[in-house]
């Protein structure tokens, strides 16, 4: 991760900005601290502290339509990381028929993907999700580590990840096709 987050501060054009949204859950403390670690090893990174609700889930935001009710960690460094260089470049590709479909989308639109460190189908799951941010604002994504926080997998009757809910009526399990 130390080495992931100096490579990062190098491919880096600019100084970029996050939020850190802290509460009185017992993970704030944590994800406080991952921030932290962050910007010691990615100066280029600023992180702004902010007092969410006493109750809120803690979350990073890397942009208005990424957060992370996560603690990045294993297996899911890689995407993160890909999060925020796609914040510094501000664009990104995908495949000319996934764009078509992308750019039909006109109203907001919430995903949400539960992952675990552990996972293996994880990181290719939220990577291909990714360029869908930047090139439609109305697509917002909340990555959420279901073993960091169980009440929310449980809430979502999550069984596995990687599982990707669409405004809360369409799930799918596993591999997804974009």
């Amino acid at each position: 991760e130390i080495k992931r987050f100096a490579e990062l501060n190098e491919s880096l054009s600019q100084d970029i900005q996050i939020e850190l949204t802290e509460s009185e859950h017992e993970k704030s403390p944590a994800i406080r601290q991952f921030c932290d670690e962050l910007v010691q090893k990615a100066p280029k990174i600023r992180v702004k502290k902010e007092a969410g609700d006493p109750d809120e889930i803690p979350s990073i935001r890397i942009h208005d339509g990424l957060r992370y009710q996560a603690i990045p960690g294993g297996t899911e460094i890689g995407p993160f990381v890909n999060a925020l260089q796609l914040k510094d470049m501000g664009t990104a590709r995908i495949e000319a028929s996934a764009a078509e479909q992308l750019a039909k989308i006109d109203l907001p639109t919430h995903l949400v993907i539960y992952v675990s460190p552990q996972c293996t189908f994880c990181p290719a799951a939220v990577q291909q999700l990714l360029p869908l941010l930047a090139l439609n604002a109305n697509v917002r994504l909340t990555v959420v580590d279901a073993m960091t926080f169980p009440e929310l997998a449980e809430a979502d009757n999550i069984q596995s990840v990687p599982t990707l809910i669409l405004e809360n009526q369409f799930r799918w399990t596993g591999t997804i096709q974009l």
